[in-house]
């Protein structure tokens, strides 16, 4: 228990079974100043009128006292409502008054007092505090009366006005619970009494004359050795449990250090699996970026390994062309050393001749040689020739749509030449035809002379037929040009389809390519295939590694819930024990005296 009556201390009562009577001062503060608020300030303009000046500091002293004060009743309603709960308990010790081995009875009766007392004092120095307040609210008041009036003036006048009816809110919430401490006060002297423990008929008379009562230590005197030996045995049993308390403390603090050890080890496990999952991960990069420079490298080789194809084939070749020509020239060697060696005894002459041609054929040797280191510089230039090949790919992959516009123009010219055919015969025909009227027309001018016409109309026929003549010229000319456009459609269409065959002949040779392309394709999907699966095996460890930092993360979490569940009950262990050491020593001074 804990019991403080001076002006700017809490007022806090603990009971054994660990309720706080008591908030917190914030609880408090946010309790009642939800409905009341004194917040003032001082204006710039106080210097030039010092009663107005005064009359803040005042106001600002009183808004202190008054949240003090708010606070001190909030503790002491609690107080009420725990007396309240505990009135049950008295009437049930007064009632079992001859049963006296009923020690807890006896040990709630006597805190029930105590508290009951405790609270009337308290509500006497609450009521004497808030009429202290309304006077000095009153007195600045006739300070402030100045026939100076301006806004600061009103201001403050406003400030007062709701000062006096908080304080006039609180004389009345201090009415009533001075009410309910003299009710706990008559029923604790009206029971105690009928027990002859301690009298208290001296204090309820004081609580009917305007609630003065006396002081605690007054009130209470044993009479009788068998209420001193409860007492005596009550102080036995509360040092046993302080002492139970106090082993309870030592457990939990070693249970504290047992689990800062296992927090300190889970963040150690923690941080070495974060190096894990930054070593895995590192992996995994490692990985991705080895894919895709092998990825690179497979291209590369797929292209080094056509040319080397290429190369090789046309090296050993030359190299069998080589070997045969180096075979008959060591055969030749061979001859002619074996006919030097039989011809040396005979004639010198000729030996120099054959070691003339011997030399010439070791420098044809030497030739073969520098062939041979030819074909390896050939070799170099194959590579670059495969850049070539390469370019010729994507050419054939263009040309198979030239193929497509061509066979589509040979289409398109095969259908002008029909038309062009079309338009020849036509003209023939049409020839024909001028040659048939130009024969009728000369048998009919032959009739026309024979039968006597005039000159004019002769003249007339005459240009008639020069006219059919000259339209005869002009279809002759016609039909010539459509010869010559259709012998030279015929000849594009041959020359395209030799273009045709050409195209296809380079499609089918890009076809090869392409199949061997995708043989080496693949063995590449192959070889991505095993990198994908040494990416999943990656990425499964990295899931893994996750998976057991999540783990190592809840159970650092959880130790801290434990750590925290524990200092909660340290603190209620050392509020329990500091209300039972004050308890204890009071009843030791009440004994003494």
């Amino acid at each position: 228990m804990e019991i403080e009556t001076e002006h700017h201390r809490t007022v806090s009562v603990d009971d054994n079974d660990n309720d706080s009577l008591v908030p917190e001062p914030s609880s408090t503060k946010e309790s009642l100043s939800e409905d009341i608020s004194l917040t003032g300030q001082v204006t710039n303009y106080h210097h030039h009128h010092p009663e107005l000046s005064s009359a803040s500091q005042v106001l600002i002293k009183v808004e202190l006292d008054f949240a003090f004060v708010s606070e001190k009743l909030v503790n002491l309603s609690l107080l009420t409502m725990q007396l309240g709960s505990r009135e049950h308990d008295f009437e049930s010790f007064v009632s079992h008054k001859d049963d006296e081995e009923d020690d807890g009875l006896a040990e709630k009766a006597l805190e029930f007092d105590l508290l009951s007392s405790f609270l009337n004092s308290e509500v006497k120095e609450v009521e004497s505090l808030v009429g202290f307040l309304r006077n000095e609210v009153q007195s600045a008041r006739v300070l402030m009366i100045s026939p100076f009036q301006d806004d600061g003036f009103s201001d403050l006048e406003g400030k007062f006005h709701d000062a006096e009816q908080s304080l006039d809110q609180l004389m009345d919430q201090v009415v009533e619970m001075k009410k309910q401490s003299c009710s706990f006060h008559k029923l604790s002297s009206s029971g105690l009494d009928e027990l002859g423990s301690w009298s208290g008929g001296g204090g309820a008379a004081e609580c009917q004359n305007e609630g003065e009562f006396g002081d605690l230590s007054a009130k209470i005197k044993m009479q009788t050795a068998d209420q001193q030996r409860n007492v005596l045995r009550m102080l036995e049993k509360s040092l046993a449990k302080e002492m139970e308390l106090e082993k309870k403390l030592s457990e939990s603090r070693n249970a504290e250090y047992q689990l800062e050890i296992k927090l300190y080890s889970s963040e150690q496990d923690v941080l070495y699996m974060e190096e894990v999952i930054e070593d895995a991960y590192s992996r995994w990069l490692e990985a991705d970026n080895a894919s895709e420079v092998f990825k690179g490298m497979l291209k590369e080789m797929s292209g080094k390994l056509q040319i080397l194809k290429f190369s090789l084939s046309g090296s050993f070749k030359r190299e069998d062309n080589l070997k045969s020509e180096l075979v008959d020239s060591n055969e030749r060697l061979e001859a002619r050393e074996s006919a030097l060696h039989k011809l040396d005894s005979s004639n010198g002459r000729l030996g120099d001749f054959l070691m003339a041609q011997t030399e010439g054929l070791k420098e044809s040797l030497r030739e073969a040689e520098e062939k041979l280191i030819l074909l390896n510089t050939e070799n170099s230039t194959l590579s670059e020739k495969v850049s070539s090949l390469e370019e010729q790919l994507n050419e054939d992959a263009s040309s198979a749509a030239q193929i497509t516009d061509l066979e589509r123009i040979n289409e398109d010219l095969k259908d002008q030449l029909a038309k062009t055919e079309a338009r020849a015969e036509e003209a023939e025909s049409k020839w024909q035809k001028l040659e048939e009227s130009q024969k009728e027309v000369q048998e009919e001018l032959g009739s026309f002379r024979a039968k006597g016409y005039t000159p004019e109309k002769l003249e007339s026929l005459e240009k008639h037929l020069r006219d059919l003549d000259h339209q005869l010229e002009l279809a002759v000319a016609a039909v010539e040009a459509s010869k010559e456009k259709q012998s030279l459609l015929y000849s594009t269409v041959s020359d395209m389809e030799d273009v045709i065959e050409d195209l296809k002949s380079k499609v089918s040779k890009a076809e090869n390519r392409a199949d061997y392309t995708e043989d080496k394709l693949i063995t590449v999907s192959e070889s991505n295939a095993d990198l994908n699966e040494e990416l999943k095996f990656c990425r499964g460890r990295l899931k893994e590694a996750e998976r057991y930092s999540q783990q190592a993360e809840e159970r650092k979490l959880q130790t801290a819930k434990d750590i925290a569940q524990h200092n909660k009950i340290m603190k209620k262990l050392v509020m329990q024990l500091a209300s039972e050491r004050e308890r204890l020593h009071k009843q030791m001074l009440f004994i003494c005296r």
